[in-house]
Parts: structure tokens; sequence; C-alpha cells
């Protein structure tokens, strides 16, 4: 079969349109990560600047929020750092003792080695520090990161969102020629807006909590690493009815490991799921009726997806403009309506 020389013009043409196309996103990742992690800030420090803004100028309570936030977030981190560092040490010491103890026990051995655990504990350790900023190709995200300039671009463009941003989000709306289609648009963001807000601060409240709870479940199983697993397990409950149990395993088995002929490690088991449970049936119902109900499989998906993107951070704010998404969905499905 021949070729043209226009086929294969065609051919050349696509593919290096294709390499140049990759080149401008591997570039822009990190402009594109700062904007997105920026227009989530902006998104959910803007209901409380508005509150603020009826009693002050706008731009003092723009500043008054970011210092209040920035203040809350600072102290937190500087009270736990220290605990972080010490405990991520001793946790790379106590977990493959941990994985060898399980597999050496006459109850878990035969599925622990089966399961090549102390090889994945000891690929977890070592892959860890290096994946928690993100994957290969955000390398140089991870580098500018670590810089000053970074954080002071990030704060001006937080800054800018929360003052411009209803702004610019009205004159997209604008260009709507329509009237009625615009108001129609108008409504469904502004309402998947509130309803994304609050599951989001939801979320995050249960995540404290579900913190709060594997911290004080370590102290009472004494499992080292009290603070650093807490920490693992607020994170890992951005992904509902499941988050707490998946973050919890690491508990569940330094308490088999450290405990391994005693019922320790299937009461924290237990108690993990028990709190999920609980979680599940008390706490969220609620909040799904005043917000939207969002299944495991779409978080974790998120979560995924925009970690291999961008690291933690990224991976934080994709759960929010995923919720977000998932709201302007379900505010353009027509409600369902019982007939005769």
């Amino acid at each position: 079969m021949r070729l043209s020389y226009r086929s294969v013009l065609l051919v050349v043409g696509t593919v290096a349109l294709g390499l140049a196309a990759r080149n401008v996103v591997s570039r822009s990742l990190g402009i594109v990560v700062w904007t997105l992690r920026c227009t989530v800030i902006a998104a959910a420090v803007y209901p409380l600047v508005a509150r603020l803004g009826r009693r002050m100028p706008r731009v003092l309570a723009v500043l008054l929020t970011l210092v209040g936030i920035a203040t809350v977030v600072g102290a937190v981190t500087y009270t736990v750092i220290g605990d972080v560092r010490s405990e991520q040490a001793r946790l790379s010491r106590v977990l493959p003792e941990a994985a060898h103890r399980i597999e050496t026990s006459a109850r878990f051995g035969k599925a622990a080695t089966d399961f090549q655990l102390s090889d994945r504990v000891d690929d977890l350790l070592a892959a860890l520090p290096r994946q928690i900023a993100g994957g290969q190709g955000t390398a140089a995200v991870r580098r500018n990161a670590t810089r000053g300039a970074t954080v002071v671009v990030n704060i001006v463009l937080s800054i800018f969102l929360v003052l411009y941003g209803g702004r610019l989000v009205s004159g997209g709306l604008g260009q709507i020629q329509e009237e009625a289609r615009r108001r129609r648009v108008t409504s469904v963001v502004s309402r998947a807006y509130t309803r994304a807000w609050t599951y989001l601060v939801g979320r995050l409240a249960l995540g404290l909590a579900a913190g709060l709870f594997a911290y004080v479940l370590c102290r009472v199983a004494q499992v080292p690493g009290h603070t650093v697993l807490a920490l693992v397990v607020v994170l890992a409950s951005a992904v509902p009815y499941i988050g707490v149990v998946i973050g919890g395993l690491p508990i569940v088995l330094l308490a088999f490991g450290l405990h391994p002929s005693g019922s320790t490690g299937s009461l924290v088991l237990i108690a993990l799921v028990a709190y999920q449970t609980l979680e599940a049936v008390v706490f969220m119902r609620p909040l799904h009726r005043r917000s939207i109900l969002i299944g495991p499989a779409i978080s974790l998906l998120a979560v995924m997806m925009f970690f291999a993107l961008g690291g933690l951070g990224l991976a934080l704010s994709g759960v929010a403009i995923t919720v977000f998404a998932v709201c302007v969905v379900d505010e353009l499905v027509p409600v369902d309506t019982d007939v005769g």
C-alpha cells in the first residue's frame, strides 16, 4: 500500500503537533497547579469574606480572613511538625519490624508471606517521601514549591481571585446573550457552589473528627506514630464510606505486629469499622441532605488522577473541583416527579 506525499505530511504534522502539545502542557503544569490551588482557596474563603465585607471594607475583610486562616494553619503546623518528624523516623523502623512479625506469626504468616508484606512495606517507605509531592512528571512543580517566590505568587493570586473572582464569573456569565439561559446558568452555578461548599466544609469537619479518633485509638492501643497515622486518616477520609478504614490500615498493621499474640489488632480493626459505620449512618446523611451524595468511587478516582498530576496539594484541590462538577451535573438533571 502506497502512502501519498500528503498522507506522510499529515502523519508527520500530527506527531509534531502532539509532541509540541506535550511539551507545552509539561512546562505549564506548574502554572496550572497554582491556578487550580488558588481558585479552590479563593472559593473556600469567599463566603467568609462576603460576610465580613458587610461590616468593613472588602480589602480589609480579605486580609483579615487570610491572616486568620494562615495563623491557625501555622499554629497547628508548628505544634505538630516536631512530632511528625520524630514519629516518621520511628515508623520507618517499626513498620518493617511489625511486617516481619506478622509474616512469622502462626495466625497471619502464610497470608502475609503470599502478599509479600515486608517487601511492600519497604517499597512504601522508600517511595513515600518522593511520591507525596507527585509523580515524575511534576519534578519542576516540586522544585518550585520550595521557593519563597512561589508562596508569594500563590498568596497574591489567591487575594486577586477573592477580590475579583466574582466579577470574573459575572463577566463570563454575561457572555451568554439570551437572558433566560443566562439566568438559568447563573442559578445552576450558584446553587452548585453553595452545595459544594457545604459538602466540603462538612467533609473537612468529619475528617478532623476521624483524625482525632485515630489519634486517641493509637494512644489507647499503644501504637507509635500517633500523629502521623492520624494525619493519614484525615487525608484518607476525603474518600467517603471507606476512607477511615483504608487510612487506618497502618494502625491495624502496627497493632497486629506489635501485639501478635493478643487481640489488640482485631479490636483496632473493629473500632475503625465501627467508627466508619457510625460516620456513614449518623453524620453523612444530614450532610448529604444539605449538599449532595458523592460515592467513594468518584472521590477515589479524583484523588488518584490529580495526585498523579501534581501531588497531594493538587489531589485535595481536585477533590473540591470534582465535587463542584458533580453538583453542577446534579443541578442540570431534571428532578423526577410523580405522575397521577
